[in-house]
């Protein structure tokens, strides 16, 4: 693909429209290439979904090549968000490569590597109680989902830019 400072949700687009196996070779030289702007844009423009109408595993196999291959955190971390809130109960789970994809296993997983991302941080502490809440919720613990909920609010309290904007 080339050296790319992508910031053009153009340039997204059209990668993004091409053959699933264009999307999955190229994916790793977009994410080694491309500055954080550039990844947060493809962040964004992932969420659009008549982009992905019919493709819904590939767009679960591109948050996982980002979790898996970007060398930033927060990046990394937001995909694994964004798997976190797509994998649910579906049927149709694409091979993630080293997620599990198992919704119980893949709470797990979210809330140990986000410390392995970013430390013990209170986003970390967050994300670890968004997991176990959305897991909680996902198999019918409503009381646990709250009180998971709640441990995460107080978290994202901790953060200045979160509690003063």
């Amino acid at each position: 693909m080339g050296s790319l400072l992508l910031t053009d949700r153009e340039v997204i687009h059209e990668l993004l429209n091409a053959p699933e196996e264009k999307i999955l070779s190229e994916l790793p030289y977009f994410i080694a290439e491309t500055d954080s702007t550039g990844l947060i844009d493809l962040l964004s423009v992932m969420e659009d979904s008549e982009l992905f109408k019919g493709r819904l595993p590939l767009r679960l196999k591109i948050y996982a090549k980002l979790a898996e291959d970007s060398d930033r955190p927060y990046i990394a971390l937001i995909a694994l968000i964004r798997l976190l809130r797509r994998l649910g109960s579906r049927k149709d789970l694409p091979n993630l490569g080293g997620i599990p994809e198992q919704l119980p296993d893949f709470t797990k997983y979210l809330a140990s590597k986000a410390f392995e991302l970013i430390g013990e941080t209170p986003l970390a502490y967050a994300a670890e109680a968004l997991a176990s809440a959305t897991g909680a919720f996902r198999e019918g613990e409503l009381v646990d989902a709250v009180e998971f909920s709640k441990k995460g609010l107080a978290a994202l309290e901790k953060i200045p830019e979160w509690s003063a904007p």
